[in-house]
C-alpha cells in the first residue's frame, strides 16, 4: 500500500471508491474464510432476520453497562472532566512553548558564546605561533648583526695595517692598484656590510614594532576570554539548573495531562458506544423491510465470529507493540472499519491510523497463515510510522516518546521471515539495534550513487 492509503480515514478494506465496496469486502471474506460470494443472490423481497444481530448487541450493551458501573462515574462527570482537562492542556501547551522558546534563546546565546571563545581561542594560538616564528627570526637577526658587525670592523682595523704583498695575488705593495675594484678590496666590503647593517636594523625595528602589536593583541584577547568563559559557565549552569529542569518538569506534567485526557476519553466513549448500540437495536426492531443493497451486504459480510477472532489477533499486534491504550479491537460492520478503546479508527490522527493500518494489513497475513487460508504471503507497509516524524495532535505527540518503534521492529522480526515476508518504506533509518536482522536498501533517488528507488 502507498503512504497516502495507510493514512487514509475509510476502512482499511476499501480502496475510497464505493462502486467497489461490496466486492472489496467480498475478497478480504474470502482470505478470512476461505468461502467466495459467488454464489449469493440478493433476495430485495426477503426480508432479513435480525434476531441474532439483536442478541449480539444485548451481550455488547450488557458488556458495556458492566464497564459504566466499574467506572463509579456519570457521563456529567467525565464531560466536566473532559473539559477542565482540555483548559489545562492548553495552558500547560503555552507554558511549554513560553519555557521553550527561553531555553532555545539561551541555547542560542550560549552557542554565540561559544563560537566568540573559540575564535578568541584560536586567535591567541595563532598569536602565539606568529610570535614563536619572530623569536627565531630576531635571532637570525642578531646572529646576522654580529657577522656583518665583525666584518665591518676587522675591515677596518685591516686599512690601517702596514702594506704588504698582496695576499691573494701577491702583488708588490707599489704594484696594487687600491683605486680599482677587485676581489680583495677591502673599502667596498667595509661598505657593503655596512648597508647591510643598516637594512637589518630597519628590519629589527619593524619586528619589534610589530611582536609589540600582537603582544597587546594577545592581552586584550586574553582578557576577553576571560570574559567569554565566565560568562558562558555562568550561562550553562543557568540552563542546568533552572530552565532546563523547568522544560523538563512542564514536559512531563504535559505528557502526564494528554495521558489523563486519554485514559477520561476512553471512559467517555463507553457512554457514545452505548447510546450507538441502542439506537442500532431500536432500529433493527423497527425494521419491517430491508433494501437490496443492505440484504446483500449483510449477506456478503463478515461473519461475526471470524471477525471477533481477527480483531482479537489485531489487540494482540497492538499490545505487542505497545500501543496506548488497552487495545480492545472489536470490528464494525456498519464502517467495515475496527474501534479501538471504543474510539473509532478513522477518528484518529493520520499517524494513529497508519499504525493501526499496518496492524490490521499484518494481522491478515498472521491470522491467513495460522488457519491454512490462501494469502500471497507478503505485506508491504509504506510509512507505518508515520506518527515520529510528522505527528498530528496530541495523541501522537506523547506517542513519539514511547518505545513502539523499537517494539514495531522487533515484533516483525520475531513473528515474520521464514514463511512470510515484511516490505517497510520508511522516511527514517530503523533503529540500529535490529540492522543486523533486517535487509536494508537506501533509495538515493540519485541514479549515479547507490539504488535509484523501488522500481
Amino acid at each position: 500500500m502507498q503512504e497516502g492509503e495507510i493514512q487514509r480515514t475509510g476502512s482499511p478494506f476499501w480502496s475510497g471508491q464505493h462502486t467497489t465496496k461490496t466486492s472489496e469486502i467480498a475478497t478480504v471474506k474470502l482470505l478470512l474464510t476461505g468461502i467466495d460470494d459467488s454464489s449469493v443472490i440478493p433476495d430485495a423481497d426477503k426480508s432479513p432476520d435480525n434476531t441474532r444481530q439483536i442478541a449480539l448487541i444485548d451481550e455488547l450493551i450488557s458488556d458495556l453497562q458492566t464497564e459504566i458501573e466499574d467506572l463509579g462515574e456519570d457521563r456529567e462527570e467525565l464531560d466536566g472532566q473532559l473539559e477542565k482537562l482540555e483548559g489545562s492542556i492548553k495552558t500547560r501547551r503555552e507554558e511549554l512553548s513560553a519555557y521553550q522558546k527561553a531555553l532555545d534563546e539561551l541555547v542560542g546565546k550560549r552557542r554565540e558564546l561559544f563560537e566568540q571563545k573559540q575564535e578568541a581561542s584560536d586567535r591567541l594560538d595563532e598569536i602565539s605561533d606568529l610570535l614563536a616564528r619572530f623569536r627565531l627570526l630576531a635571532e637570525h637577526y642578531d646572529v646576522d648583526l654580529k657577522r656583518l658587525t665583525a666584518i665591518q670592523e676587522s675591515g677596518s682595523m685591516f686599512a690601517h695595517v702596514e702594506q704588504v704583498a698582496c695576499p691573494l695575488c701577491g702583488a708588490d705593495p707599489d704594484a696594487q692598484h687600491l683605486d680599482e675594484t677587485c676581489d680583495g678590496d677591502v673599502e667596498a666590503v667595509v661598505t657593503a656590510a655596512t648597508a647591510e647593517i643598516e637594512k637589518i636594523q630597519r628590519l629589527q625595528a619593524e619586528l619589534d614594532s610589530t611582536v609589540a602589536e600582537l603582544t597587546a593583541e594577545s592581552e586584550v584577547l586574553s582578557a576577553s576570554l576571560e570574559g567569554f568563559e565566565s560568562e558562558y559557565s555562568a550561562l550553562n549552569e543557568e540552563i542546568q539548573s533552572s530552565v532546563g529542569p523547568d522544560v523538563t518538569e512542564v514536559r512531563a506534567s504535559f505528557s502526564a495531562l494528554i495521558e489523563e485526557r486519554s485514559s477520561a476519553q476512553r471512559a467517555a466513549d463507553l457512554f457514545v458506544r452505548f447510546d450507538k448500540l441502542v439506537a442500532r437495536k431500536t432500529g433493527l426492531l423497527e425494521e419491517d423491510d430491508v433494501s437490496e443493497y443492505a440484504s446483500s451486504e449483510v449477506t456478503t459480510g463478515i461473519p461475526e465470529s471470524v471477525a471477533h477472532a481477527f480483531s482479537s489477533n489485531i489487540s494482540e499486534i497492538l499490545k505487542a507493540w505497545h500501543f496506548p491504550g488497552e487495545c480492545h479491537v472489536y470490528y464494525d460492520k456498519n464502517s467495515s472499519d475496527f474501534v479501538i478503546d471504543g474510539k473509532p479508527r478513522s477518528s484518529r490522527g493520520k499517524g494513529l491510523r497508519a499504525i493501526t493500518h499496518a496492524a490490521v494489513s499484518v494481522a491478515l497475513l498472521e491470522y491467513c497463515q495460522s488457519n491454512g487460508l490462501s494469502h500471497p504471503g507478503f505485506v508491504v507497509l509504506d510509512s507505518p510510522l508515520l506518527a515520529y516524524f510528522e505527528p498530528e495532535g496530541d495523541e501522537e505527540l506523547a506517542l513519539s516518546g514511547t518505545d513502539l518503534k523499537e517494539r514495531f521492529y522487533d515484533y516483525l522480526i520475531e513473528h515474520h521471515g521464514k514463511n512470510s515476508q515484511v516490505i517497510i518504506i520508511e522516511n527514517q533509518h530503523p533503529p540500529s539495534s535490529i540492522k543486523g536482522h533486517v535487509t536494508l536498501t537506501v533509495f538515493t533517488g540519485n541514479p549515479k550513487n547507490g539504488r535509484y528507488g523501488l522500481l
